[in-house]
This record gives C-alpha cells, structure tokens and sequence, in this order.
C-alpha cells in the first residue's frame, strides 16, 4: 500500500527502484509472515485439533490490504490536472519566463514547474527522476512539441502532453 499509494515514511517520490526495492523488502516481509502464519496454523489445527478465531486474523487483513489498494487510487495527472491548468495559464500571463518549485498539486508531488521562452510550461515529476531519465507533463498551447532523439513527447488531451528527456 505504501508504495501504491506513493505514502513511503523512509524515502520520499519514491522513483522506480525506489519502487523495486520496497516491493522486494515487503514481499520478503510478508513471505516470512506466511511462512510463520501457516506453521503455526498447521500445529494448531493438526496436533492440537483445535480452532482459533486468531488463525484468520492474517487472511483477513491481507484481503483489507489488496481491496484497499484496489479501491484507493494514487494521485495522477488526471486528479491534478485542474490545479496544473491554474499554475499554468498563471505562469503564461507573467511578464518574463520563471520557475517554481516543490508543488503539491491534488496529492501529485511535483519537483519544478518551468516556463519556457517556447511559451511552453513544463511540470516535472517528482517522482520521475530515474537514472538518465526525466519525466512530467507540458502544457503547450497552441502547438505541439516536436520530440528528438532526447526528447519524447505523447499527447494526452488538448494541450497537455507527457514527456520523457534523456539526459547524458
């Protein structure tokens, strides 16, 4: 759920290793935790031939996790994208191109929002910072960005784009 739902206590926008790695230490954490589970309901139930409401206890707060994880969704693009138009058609209207930094918006972490003299606003992920790599969105009205071999965009509605930079 932690990871799901981008909700970390040990590191924060947590990138795709982060990702790989908490998912490892969880998976290895509640492998233990059925190893020991099942043991000991084996022991209940087969030497001492007895029940214990305790022996569903773990089933059933795995199953609040998973329907927990199903039904609470992470913020996105979509969730933001609202407060993105504000900051963006803001940013648009002031007299000389800056950045700001550090934004919350809807519960999506973003890093560095950047107007460029292209009159393009560029949103970047917090969390998309892996290896050589930099993701986030564009508003680009008016025209769309023209990818290279370091620059990836993809349209996503109207005037808001995603992009992927390599950076070397």
């Amino acid at each position: 759920m932690c990871v799901h739902l981008d909700w970390a206590p040990f590191v924060q926008n947590l990138t795709g290793p982060d990702q790989l790695v908490a998912l490892l230490a969880g998976g290895l954490l509640l492998g233990v935790s059925l190893l020991v589970w099942a043991i000991k309901t084996l022991y209940l139930l087969g030497r001492e031939h007895r029940w214990s409401w305790k022996i569903a206890v773990v089933p059933v707060i795995v199953l609040a996790g998973l329907v927990a994880g199903s039904v609470f969704q992470p913020a996105g693009f979509d969730s933001a994208r609202p407060e993105m138009d504000k900051v963006a058609i803001e940013m648009l209207r002031e007299d000389r191109p800056h950045t700001r930094q550090d934004l919350s918006l809807a519960g999506l972490e973003i890093s560095l929002v950047h107007r460029a003299p292209d009159e393009r606003v560029y949103f970047y992920d917090a969390d998309g910072y892996v290896g050589s790599t930099v993701s986030g969105w564009v508003y680009s009205p008016g025209a769309e960005p023209l990818g290279s071999g370091t620059q990836q965009f993809e349209s996503i509605s109207g005037d808001w784009y995603s992009f992927v930079f390599t950076i070397y």
